[in-house]
């Protein structure tokens, strides 16, 4: 922020009008202060008058109450009824609008003011007056633009363009004129920024305005069918270098040749900046990727799945990932709906392979055909060796949790003998014990199985016991004991789980 000299001041302020123009006021009155229309009430005798803030006529009324809202008889404005007698010390309407004109000083230049508009009724709300200050003057000139901020009545240069509408008028109606954009932008260069497009989503359009002047590529950026990615732009969100922005014609600009950009189009793409970007990059490392593959893959230049597919090149070429995700995508049948599903999977899939020691240079083994149903092996022989060691330590214990079996009832309750066991139980009953098979060997939790004595092996509840206290019991779905398996806890806790001179050494600590 710099104090403006005042040979600058002079070539920036000359572009704007020096007085606030008809327009401007009739915009406030008409849009920025609507809601700011009053019908004071007082009374004489057993009348009741009222007094328009909006045409400024007192009449005769019957019955009007403080705070209703009704319509002004005399100009049909709608107001909200205020009694002349309450209190209105701190009765203050404020609005803030962004107004567009054109350059007064260059044809080609348009001017955006924030104008903040107030009208005191803490007096006497006969004379209220709109008052109006100018707090922000934006000048847009092709390859230029300026901002001057009225900070306590000084004009202050900001080194760079933003806007006020809405964050730090939050208490105050916001608007813009989208009338007064029409108007300016006529036989300017900016009347064919595409501007309209934006309006929606992009508040005041200083931002938009500011970019189109640094950037006229814009124009045909959007008309291409890309205005997501000048949203992108607009917003501060990533672009991932996929547009040169200064380029003159749209195959510079798109950084595409002429017959990729007919391919979008032939094929009625809509590609996305990630999109465009993971096709950029594929083709740096040599993959013949095509604009309906990169639709398709584009998710995988993302931050992570970037890291993922660079983990991958050592074994293969971006050319065979690339296709063979394609592949995996397009299969009969398929399982995964996306390329970071089919990518993470395969990522999964290799280290499942490297860990038994296959041999991932092989393409048949790197590139099986049903990925899916490739990995589902792996993850089961995965499991099984790294069962086998927990499997011998679970054997280990069970000896000496032999005394906690127990019996009371239809029911009965037993440790689990082993890994695959917790699995299977966590997979009829759909909870997470299958994975507590690690913490059970090393004894850091001991998992019982409640069952019932006509099904002795069907899963019915299970039971996680710490240091001698029961943590938590589930059946199907997380639900909790019924009235019957409550009482057989309770059994089971007074008669197994109090310390006793005769089973101090049975260990089921955590």
């Amino acid at each position: 922020m710099t104090e403006l000299t005042t040979a600058e001041k002079h070539r920036i302020v000359a572009h704007f009008p020096e007085k606030i123009s008809r327009a401007i006021v009739n915009y406030a009155t008409e849009v920025a202060l609507i809601s700011s229309r009053y019908l004071f009430t007082r009374r004489h005798g057993s009348f009741q008058f009222s007094y328009c803030t909006h045409c400024q006529k007192e009449y005769l009324t019957e019955k009007l109450k403080h705070g209703d809202e009704t319509i002004c008889k005399k100009c049909s404005s709608t107001c909200k009824v205020k009694a002349s007698g309450m209190g209105r010390k701190a009765m203050v309407d404020q609005a803030y609008f962004t107004f567009y004109e054109k350059s007064v000083l260059h044809p080609e230049a348009i001017t955006a003011r924030g104008i903040l508009v107030a009208r005191d009724y803490s007096g006497d709300y006969r004379e209220t007056k709109t008052e109006y200050r100018v707090e922000y003057m934006y000048l847009f000139e092709p390859g230029n633009y300026a901002l001057l901020e009225n900070r306590w009545g000084k004009w202050i240069k900001r080194k760079q363009v933003f806007s006020d509408y809405p964050p730090s008028m939050v208490n105050k109606r916001t608007t813009v004129c989208r009338v007064s954009i029409e108007e300016a932008v006529k036989g300017t260069p900016f009347q064919y920024s595409t501007w309209e497009r934006y309006f929606d989503q992009n508040g005041d359009m200083i931002r938009f305005f500011q970019r189109y002047a640094q950037y006229p590529s814009i124009e045909y950026i959007t008309k291409a069918g890309f205005q997501h990615i000048v949203q992108a732009k607009l917003t501060g969100d990533k672009t991932y270098g996929v547009i040169n922005w200064r380029g003159k014609t749209l195959p510079k600009v798109m950084r595409l040749s002429k017959k990729e950009l007919h391919d979008m189009k032939d094929h009625g793409l809509t590609l996305k900046a990630l999109d465009l970007h993971y096709f950029h990059v594929s083709k740096k490392r040599g993959s013949q990727i095509t604009m309906a593959d990169a639709s398709l893959l584009g998710e995988l230049g993302e931050g992570y799945y970037a890291n993922e597919i660079d983990k991958l090149l050592p074994l293969a070429s971006m050319d065979k990932i690339n296709r063979y995700i394609l592949k995996q995508l397009r299969k009969e049948g398929k399982h995964y709906r996306s390329a970071t599903t089919i990518l993470t999977a395969w990522r999964d899939y290799v280290k499942d392979c490297q860990t038994l020691e296959m041999d991932v240079s092989q393409d048949c083994i790197l590139f099986p055909n049903d990925l899916y149903v490739a990995h589902q092996k792996t993850i089961m022989k995965v499991k099984m060796k790294a069962d086998l060691s927990l499997n011998i330590k679970i054997a280990a214990r069970l000896p000496e949790l032999q005394v906690f079996h127990f019996t009371e009832g239809k029911l009965f309750l037993r440790p689990a003998r082993d890994s695959v066991e917790l699995f299977e139980e966590g997979k009829a009953l759909q909870h997470c014990v299958g994975g507590y098979a690690e913490k059970y060997a090393e004894g850091k939790s001991t998992i019982f199985l409640i069952r019932k004595i006509d099904f002795p092996e069907t899963p019915f509840y299970t039971m996680e016991v710490i240091d001698r206290k029961i943590v938590q019991v589930y059946g199907m779905r997380h639900c909790h004991p019924s009235d019957e398996v409550h009482s057989f806890i309770q059994a089971f806790k007074a008669e197994k789980l109090r310390s006793r001179k005769s089973d101090r050494k049975a260990s089921i600590t955590a």
